[in-house]
């Protein structure tokens, strides 16, 4: 059965999750990070730059940084984990069907649940829609807590938390959005997985960490052979891939998992460089 229909998360915000049922249609009051003590404003502007919605559960216990991190998970019934549609495809966590899909025996209705910062949220769209691009590209929108399960499992919706993913997936929605508004914006991204997936190969790996960084040529780097069939307006596409990757190989420690910071969608979007926002 279809849970209550969510509240809208707006423009590149952390989404709200399925509304509570009293005023539906109206967009719930927020913690920004001016209502934090001083000595906390920065850090919590960066977990949350859009605020958080006042009827998340939260914990008053501190993270690390001094922030809180931790939410109460009791948004879904038992029998929300216990009955999953029939029909549930869970692409993400099949891998598009190729492993089954799995169930939940042993749950708690309620439990406390790291809730994902704007960083962790966009690590995750980064990766989902690196390995899920065909169908993340035209994912319909999510309306309900159902919707979860055309992605998730039971086990990863339980253990990750529902509000979590439903984060991510608004989020890859709201970018699908921006995306949509001009046909260039989904070729400047698909060019950008042609290079990488190029880049798989350790010989060009290597033919572009020796390439000259002045005088960087496409030529010299990939061939026309390889890009034969390829339109025109791919190649200053193409080049600029290359050189944001060649600068990502020059600097090894950039590429070491939790090194940086998420390529941000709206950053890369609001520059014209969509080609390397999902770059290595």
């Amino acid at each position: 059965m279809a849970q209550p229909q969510p509240a809208s998360a707006g423009d590149f915000s952390m989404s709200n999750g399925p509304s509570p049922p009293p005023q539906a249609n109206l967009d719930p009051d927020r913690t920004y990070a001016r209502d934090q003590p001083p000595n906390l404003r920065e850090a919590f502007t960066s977990f949350y730059p859009n605020g958080l919605p006042n009827f998340y559960k939260m914990l008053q216990t501190p993270g690390p940084e001094g922030v809180v991190q931790t939410y109460v998970e009791d948004y879904l019934p038992v029998g929300f984990y216990n009955n999953p549609p029939v029909d549930a495809r869970a692409v993400f966590s099949t891998s598009n069907g190729s492993n089954p899909f799995r169930f939940m025996e042993h749950l708690l209705p309620q439990r406390r649940v790291h809730l994902w910062s704007s960083d962790e949220v966009q690590s995750a769209c980064n990766s989902l829609r690196k390995l899920y691009w065909e169908v993340i590209k035209d994912m319909p929108h999510p309306y309900c807590w159902d919707s979860l399960w055309d992605y998730f499992d039971a086990q990863d919706i339980y253990n990750y938390g529902a509000l979590n993913l439903w984060n991510v997936v608004s989020q890859l929605f709201l970018e699908n959005q921006s995306i949509a508004l001009d046909v260039y914006n989904a070729f400047s991204i698909e060019v950008g997985q042609w290079v990488d997936r190029w880049l798989y190969d350790d010989e060009n790996r290597d033919k572009l960490i020796k390439s000259n960084e002045t005088g960087l040529s496409i030529n010299g780097v990939i061939g026309w052979e390889a890009m034969k069939g390829l339109p025109d307006d791919a190649i200053h596409l193409i080049a600029s891939a290359l050189e944001h990757r060649r600068s990502l190989l020059l600097s090894p420690e950039k590429l070491r998992p939790g090194a940086m910071k998420p390529n941000h969608f709206k950053e890369f979007y609001e520059k014209g460089h969509l080609e390397n926002w999902l770059g290595m």
